[in-house]
C-alpha cells in the first residue's frame, strides 16, 4: 500500500518513470488494471510496456496483457522486441506440448502418490505455459502483428497454434507465398488438407497450378501427409505417424477447378488415370459428366483443324464408350448447348 501511494504521488507530480518503477514493486499485490489505466495514452506506451514486461517476467500476465504488450511494441516499431516476445511464447508452447506428449506416452512412476504428483506437475507446467491462450486470444495477437505488417511473426503464431485457415490466409493474401501455402497444406492431416484446399485452392490454382493440381489429384486418390514441419515447429498435424493413404470424393474439389476449363480437364483426367492405375473400376458419373462438359467447351472454342479434331475425338470417346457412366439425356443437352449436333 505504501509503494502504491508513493507511486500515485509520483504520478500526480508528473514523474511517470519513477511512478512506474514503484508500481512494478507492487506486483503481485496491486491489481494490474489499476496501473494499466494510468498509462493507456499513446505517449505513455513505453512506460506501459515496461510495466507489462514486468508482469510477463513474473509469469503473472493474462492473454489480454500479452496482446496489449505486443500492441505497444508494434506501435513503436520495436521489431526486435516483437521477435523476442514471439520467440519466448513459441518456446513456452513447444515445451508444454512436449511435456504433454511425453506424459501421455509414459505410464508415470507408479501408482499412488508418485503418479498423482507427476500428473499434477505436468498439468501445472502446461497450464502455466500455454493453455491460458484460447484460439481467440491467439487470433488477437495475430491481428496485432498483421495490422502492423509483422507477417512472419503472425505466421509463426498461427503455425504454432495450428490455426490452419488463418495461416493460409496470411500466406495467400498478405505475403503472397502461394507455393509455401501448397507445401503447408501438404503437411496437414487428410481432413484438414481437404478443408483448406476447398477454402484456398482456387487462389492457389491461379498462382501455382501445377503444384496445386498434383496435390488435388493426391487428395482425390491417395493422400499421405508430409511429416516435415513447414513453418517453424508447426502443429501436431505435421508429426503424424505413417499410415495408409486416404482419398476424398473427387467432386469435392469441383469448386477449386471450375473457373479454369483446362485445369478442370487436367484434374479429372489425372484422377481417372490414377484411379485406373489403382485398379478402381467403378468410375464416378459426376466426374465424366464434368469432363464431357469441359471437352465440349473446348471444342466449341476451337477453330477448324488438328486442335478441333483432337477435342472432338475426346468428346466422342466419352459418349461412345459404354464404360463411361454418362447420363445420355444430359450428354444430349450438353451437346446441344455447345452446338455440337454430331454428339
Amino acid at each position: 500500500e505504501i509503494l502504491k501511494q508513493y507511486g500515485d504521488w509520483l504520478y500526480s507530480k508528473g514523474d511517470l518513470t519513477m511512478a512506474v518503477h514503484q508500481y512494478i514493486k507492487t506486483i503481485p499485490y496491486l491489481e494490474p488494471s489499476y496501473v494499466i489505466k494510468k498509462f493507456l495514452s499513446s505517449e505513455h506506451m513505453a512506460l506501459l510496456a515496461e510495466y507489462l514486461e514486468a508482469l510477463h517476467a513474473r509469469n503473472l500476465h493474462s492473454p489480454d496483457h500479452s496482446s496489449l504488450l505486443l500492441n505497444c511494441y508494434t506501435r513503436n516499431k520495436h521489431h526486435n522486441r516483437i521477435q523476442a516476445f514471439i520467440q519466448k511464447h513459441s518456446e513456452q508452447v513447444t515445451h508444454a506440448k512436449k511435456l504433454k506428449e511425453s506424459h501421455g506416452s509414459s505410464r508415470g512412476c507408479g501408482a499412488g502418490r508418485c503418479s498423482t504428483f507427476s500428473r499434477n506437475s505436468v498439468n501445472n507446467a502446461i497450464n502455466s505455459c500455454c493453455s491460458q491462450f484460447s484460439s481467440s486470444d491467439v487470433e488477437v495477437l495475430v491481428s496485432v502483428c498483421r495490422e502492423s505488417g509483422f507477417y512472419e511473426e503472425a505466421l509463426q503464431l498461427t503455425s504454432l497454434h495450428a490455426l490452419h485457415s488463418l495461416h493460409l490466409e496470411l500466406l495467400c493474401n498478405d505475403t503472397k507465398q502461394h507455393l509455401k501455402a501448397v507445401l503447408y497444406i501438404r503437411s496437414l492431416s487428410f481432413e484438414s488438407a481437404c478443408e483448406q484446399m476447398v477454402a484456398h485452392g482456387a487462389v492457389l490454382a491461379r498462382s501455382c497450378p501445377d503444384e496445386t493440381l498434383e496435390l488435388l489429384i493426391e487428395l482425390a486418390t491417395d493422400y499421405t501427409p508430409d511429416n516435415t514441419p513447414i513453418v517453424g515447429e508447426a502443429s501436431l498435424d505435421t508429426y503424424l505417424s505413417s499410415k495408409e493413404p486416404e482419398c476424398a470424393a473427387p467432386e469435392l474439389f469441383e469448386s477449386v477447378v471450375c473457373s479454369d476449363s483446362l485445369l478442370a480437364i487436367r484434374y479429372i483426367e489425372g484422377v481417372t488415370k490414377r484411379q485406373a492405375q489403382q485398379g478402381k473400376h467403378q468410375p464416378v458419373r459426376r466426374l465424366y459428366e464434368m469432363l464431357l462438359a469441359e471437352y465440349l467447351h473446348q471444342l466449341e472454342q476451337a477453330e477448324e483443324g488438328v486442335v478441333r479434331e483432337a477435342w472432338e475425338h475426346k468428346v466422342l470417346g466419352i459418349i461412345s464408350e459404354p464404360r463411361h457412366p454418362v447420363d445420355p439425356s444430359l450428354a444430349c443437352l450438353l451437346c446441344d448447348r455447345h452446338k455440337y449436333p454430331q454428339g
